[in-house]
């Protein structure tokens, strides 16, 4: 079925991902993400020595980065449609993250780092 660019502008992302209904609800996420951003450098600091700390840090991020491309395939999914979806985006995923994998496990990376590079 086509779908007409009308019908995608009133579309809303998973959750309402980025999607702020006034200018004071944005600067509500950016304060509370810059207060995440200083527990997590205050809790860097006392525990930045530990391996333990490191690495479920490692893996929190790399879990983050390698669940970025869900939302868009959640929203595609729901439109039944890849109207607006570019196929150079997804051929550079594919390339940049087969070539991380294959760089992680040549260079024997840390677990999280290849653990993330199979599952993206």
């Amino acid at each position: 079925p086509r779908i007409s660019v009308e019908s995608l502008t009133h579309t809303t992302r998973p959750f309402s991902f980025w999607q702020w209904h006034s200018y004071t609800q944005y600067i509500e996420f950016l304060a509370g993400f810059m207060y995440v951003t200083l527990c997590l450098a205050i809790l860097f600091l006392i525990f930045g020595r530990s391996d333990v700390f490191v690495s479920i840090l490692g893996f929190v991020a790399l879990g983050l980065e390698s669940t970025l491309p869900i939302p868009q395939l959640i929203s595609n999914y729901k439109q039944r449609s890849l109207y607006g979806f570019r196929m150079s985006t997804l051929i550079g995923w594919v390339g940049g993250d087969t070539f991380k994998a294959v760089y992680f496990f040549v260079q024997h990376s840390p677990l999280q780092f290849q653990v993330c590079a199979v599952f993206q």
